[in-house]
């Protein structure tokens, strides 16, 4: 919510930003899905969008100051 709540003071560009993140993760998470190592794919998973989250959230707190 406050990703989302800075994006919108700062025309919307980390939020597009987080949403093209999400959407990439998403891929790299559903092909390693298919594979075997599933438990990687989990923790990769939490990687990248712990990840997305901070990037976000990082690059939102420098456009406002």
């Amino acid at each position: 919510m406050k990703i989302g709540i800075y994006a919108e003071n700062n025309t919307g560009f980390t939020y597009w930003l987080g949403f093209i993140l999400g959407l990439v993760d998403w891929v790299v998470v559903r092909q390693e899905l298919d594979n075997i190592n599933y438990p990687f794919a989990a923790i990769n998973f939490r990687i990248y969008t712990i990840g997305s989250a901070l990037i976000n959230y990082y690059i939102a707190r420098i456009k406002i100051h």
